[in-house]
């Protein structure tokens, strides 16, 4: 039971009440705001799977709606309150107890487990004291709207985590159950047996149809299903522990002592079931040199080859009762997210028949109970099966013993099926939260329907394929939204909330500590992990030529993409739609020719390294161009995010704050110095990055979500703009924007004004990514230059869409009043603005966290010229930062508009990048064609384009400076 009906909650007196005698008259909710979207009210069924926190309610002394009594027995509350806790978290135990060791996990287990009790305790009387059963809304009465925000982005951050562990399992298991059906004995590389093509297919085919459905009805009852699911894994897990020998053949395989030929790894232990061996192959089992029977293993006359063993057979299968390591972080986390069920205790208590606080105190302990004693044997008998070799996602670990075995492949049909249906289910609450949230005073909408259920399984797909196990969404989820619905929000809730108990009384005093505790904990918890994260980055272990072609894909589109996508709008205003889209296209076009040059001259080279093409080009003056233009090109998109912080920060203090003053934390020059103080040096300082690599991928993310808020808010926003719109002007050489309707809602497909020299730097800038081709090409699996060429040709088309809608919506909603960051236009419309505020932080985030990764190869080249042959130096190291963060810094806080940055930039840096180092390396290192060829012919005009494209937009845009130097007030937007 994910979430239960809170309509007609009753607020009786019960018998642990000590507030409810205030009130005189029954206390019910008024009708949820999502029914009036897409809900008929009498839906009972569909209405079980509500957000808590979407109900609206007024105070006690308002309500005047019948009483309505639950209707769950006491048993029942218990099975649903142990299909809330129930979950894919059970997985991921027996991984926490290799790593802490037995007696360690059993005493953080019980910890967690009574902690969660403890939070259950304060949940129940602060609802009680604080008259209401909504997790949100008793946010909302404790802290106001940031309450409110605190609560609902901890539970849709919780169930988005739920959903990315569900479909983790779809992209471990289900390839493995294709593999068995298909009677492989080992994956050959087919696209039907790759995890992350099984998962997308997956969640099109069968769950966002699903999550189509205007309501879910018996889908709901697959939670219980699931817990079933979860019961035959125990049972199966214990009886394979008593079958299972040790030590297993994976083990010596995994300390790379041993080769073992495919089917013929029976030799080393035979086991009661013979067609469920390791390694085995149908055939093998059926050959006459097998004995299914046989005691004993004959090394003379087995076809397994292996070095000799050290005699560590005892030491392999000891198990461990205390153990510290890296992986010991993730414990806590782990059992955190698989405690977790606090939003559900509220409703499930509402249904409670003959309810009181002490009967769903009673209903909590006994559920709790029951799963810390499944926990505790999923954890314990699979880590004695396995040992320290466990893998993060337990079931998964079994395909290194078994090719074929009909008890796991029925668990884990039994366990697909219920994951598969159960996504659907936690994905209604996000989209119902975010729909009354966001959009409460709209009409149900089939596209906003789709499209946000579409949006949250994107991104869910995207996080599932990129981020590398599972242990990492355990890990991440339990650390901050588990903490948060566990230790702190009930805590601080307790303490806003309960009036009737003295501050001093150890009631509070208990709650404070338990407050402390949490915010403790999470802190911890989540340094360790990133720590981890930091000394033990994903593709560490593993070899070069390791990326996947959709991995190259996705990893080129986070090259190109940047913060170049926030002008495109601002393009098109300033040339026309038609002339923009011509420009796009030849620039894309370009682009790609470019990448063409650049990979023969790579191979011709003999050199994958940019500047190492310019050395052997041209020498010193070679390698200095393209170090130069490479610093260049990474000092403005520096540039460029720090605006962005500039811009945008300013906003979304106001809103959190819900002020107008010009204080000066509203100041966005000063703003931008706290964050870079405070937050970009220290994360600059890092001698290795590690997974803060990863944040160019999130960024992706958010600028897709912002292509779709663009897209969105184009039919929201009335044309012609409101009258109060403010700051009409665009920039000093561009006349007022006419008001009539006919006039400023009148699309234009060719312009030309002083504005329009900045449009071409603007999409160089934007589609520079041409240092990051050669490395991407050095990690392509198989790599070929035409499968590379594919790459980003696919790289490509994608940004091109992503920029054209951008750009045309953009240009579409505001016409020629979009400014040179149009994200920051929306500010002229809206004082405030939920998805805004959300796309802003997620900027925010991603560009504040980008910088670091982006200053360190500008620091790496400056080092490298400064004293390459020294040792590394703190000094040094912490002196280049500053000095290159302080740079940065004055150029964002001194030059009027993100405009100038984008401009500069794409007209000299990305113009070397892209037209001239290219087609020069190019016609100097491919010494095969002759010059008069026609692909020398065709680089040497390439050349000559971008030396013209180069010089004349520089001449333009400094005319333009010059031009408009005498009116700078109004050549800037006032930031």
């Amino acid at each position: 039971m994910d979430r239960m009906e809170l309509k007609n909650v009753s607020t009786e007196a019960d018998d642990e009440s000590s507030v409810d005698d205030r009130y005189t008259e029954p206390i019910d909710s008024e009708k949820a705001t999502i029914n009036s979207q897409f809900l008929d009210e009498e839906d009972a069924e569909s209405q079980k799977f509500l957000t808590n926190g979407m109900m609206k309610k007024k105070k006690y002394e308002e309500y005047h709606e019948e009483y309505h009594p639950g209707h769950a027995s006491f048993g029942m509350s218990v099975f649903n309150l142990s299909n809330a806790i129930m979950g894919s978290g059970i997985l991921g135990l027996s991984f926490a107890m290799a790593n802490t060791g037995i007696v360690l996990f059993i005493i953080l287990l019980l910890g967690v487990a009574i902690l969660s009790l403890y939070s259950v305790h304060l949940l129940l009387v602060t609802a009680k004291e604080g008259g209401s059963l909504i997790y949100e809304k008793l946010g909302e009465r404790a802290f106001g709207w940031p309450g409110k925000v605190a609560a609902f982005g901890s539970i849709t951050l919780q169930n988005i985590g739920a959903m990315s562990s569900y479909l983790f399992i779809v992209k471990y298991e289900l390839p493995e159950v294709i593999r068995a059906f298909l009677g492989l004995e080992e994956s050959s590389g087919e696209w039907y047996l790759n995890g992350n093509y099984v998962v997308v297919f997956v969640s099109i085919g069968i769950i966002l149809p699903l999550s189509m459905l205007k309501n879910l009805g018996y889908l709901g009852y697959t939670s219980g299903f699931s817990l079933s699911c979860m019961v035959f894994f125990l049972g199966v897990l214990i009886y394979k522990k008593t079958i299972l020998p040790c030590p297993l053949p994976f083990f010596y395989q995994h300390g790379s002592n041993m080769s073992v030929n495919g089917s013929d790894a029976l030799g080393l232990y035979t086991l009661q079931n013979a067609s469920a061996l390791a390694y085995i192959s149908e055939a093998s089992v059926n050959g006459p040199h097998l004995d299914p029977h046989a005691a004993t293993y004959d090394p003379a006359h087995s076809p397994v080859e292996f070095t000799h063993q050290p005699d560590d057979h005892e030491d392999m299968c000891t198990p461990k009762y205390f153990v510290f390591n890296s992986q010991t972080a993730y414990t806590l986390p782990i059992l955190a997210f698989a405690f977790v069920c606090h939003p559900e205790v509220l409703p499930i208590y509402s249904e409670l028949k003959d309810r009181s606080r002490k009967k769903m105190q009673t209903v909590s302990n006994l559920s709790i109970l029951a799963m810390l004693v499944m926990y505790l044997f999923s954890a314990l008998f699979g880590y004695l099966t396995f040992y320290d070799h466990v893998e993060a996602e337990l079931l998964h670990t079994f395909t290194k013993v078994y090719k074929f075995d009909t008890m796991l492949l029925m668990v884990r049909l039994a366990v697909l099926t219920a994951v598969t249906l159960t996504v659907p289910i936690v994905l209604f609450p996000i989209r119902s939260s975010v729909t009354t949230l966001c959009f409460a005073e709209k009409e149900f909408s089939w596209i906003r329907h789709f499209l946000i259920a579409a949006a949250i399984l994107a991104f869910n797909n995207l996080l599932v394929i990129f981020v590398p196990t599972i242990r990492d969404i355990f890990g991440f989820i339990g650390s901050s939204a588990a903490t948060m619905l566990i230790f702190i929000l009930p805590a601080a809730f307790y303490l806003r909330l309960v009036k009737s108990i003295p501050l001093r009384s150890p009631q509070k005093i208990s709650a404070a500590i338990f407050l402390v505790f949490g915010v403790f904990f999470m802190f911890i918890s989540l340094t360790l992990i990133a720590l981890d994260w930091i000394h033990n980055p994903p593709g560490s272990k593993g070899s070069h030529g390791s990326a996947s072609f959709g991995m190259s894909v996705f990893n080129l589109g986070n090259a190109i993409m940047g913060s170049g996508i926030l002008g495109l709008a601002y393009a098109m205003a300033n040339t026309g739609i038609a002339m923009f889209v011509i420009l796009l296209l030849a620039v894309a076009i370009f682009s790609l020719y470019s990448v063409h040059l650049l990979l023969k001259t790579a191979n011709e080279g003999g050199s994958l390294v940019y500047e190492q093409l310019g050395y052997k080009a041209f020498g010193i003056p070679g390698k200095l161009a393209a170090s130069c233009s490479i610093t260049m090109q990474n000092f403005g998109a520096m540039a460029s995010y720090l605006y962005i912080v500039k811009y945008e920060l300013p906003i979304v203090i106001k809103a959190f704050l819900d002020i107008n003053d010009n204080a000066w934390y509203t100041n966005g020059d000063y703003l931008v110095l706290i964050v870079t103080v405070s937050i970009i040096l220290p994360l600059s300082l890092l001698k290795n990055l590690g997974y803060l690599g990863y944040t160019s991928g999130f960024s992706l993310l958010c600028m897709v979500f912002f292509v779709i808020v663009v897209i969105y808010k184009k039919f929201q926003i009335p044309c012609p703009l409101p009258e109060d719109f403010i700051n009409i002007t665009v920039n000093a050489s561009q006349p007022q924007v006419n008001t009539t309707e006919e006039e400023c809602c009148k699309p234009k497909y060719f312009v030309f004004n002083s504005q329009t020299v900045y449009a071409v730097p603007i999409l160089t800038f934007a589609f520079v990514c041409h240092p990051a081709i050669l490395p991407m090409y050095e990690e392509l699996k198989d790599r070929s230059r035409r499968k590379m060429q594919n790459v980003a040709n696919v790289s490509f088309l994608g940004m091109f869409i992503m920029y054209l809608l951008a750009a045309l919506f953009g240009y579409l909603t505001f016409n020629e009043a979009v400014e040179p960051e149009l994200l920051h236009t929306y500010s002229k419309v809206y004082s405030f603005d939920v998805v805004l505020l959300i796309v802003r932080f997620a900027v925010l985030t991603a560009v504040t966290l980008t910088v670091p990764v982006v200053l360190f190869p500008i620091r790496t080249s400056v080092n490298q010229l400064l004293g390459a042959s020294k040792d590394f130096s703190w000094p040094r190291h912490i002196g280049i930062t500053v000095a290159l963060l302080v740079c940065v810094n004055i150029l964002v806080i001194f030059v009027p508009t993100i405009r100038d940055i984008f401009g500069f930039i794409g007209a000299s840096a990305a113009a070397m990048l892209i037209f001239i180092l290219p087609s020069a390396f190019y016609i100097r290192l491919v010494e095969k064609e002759s010059m008069r060829s026609v692909q020398k012919i065709g680089a040497l005009l390439f050349l000559i384009m971008g030396i013209i494209v180069m010089i004349s937009s520089m001449t333009l845009i400094i005319l333009d400076w010059i031009h408009n130097a005498g009116s700078s007030d109004d050549h800037s937007d006032g930031h």
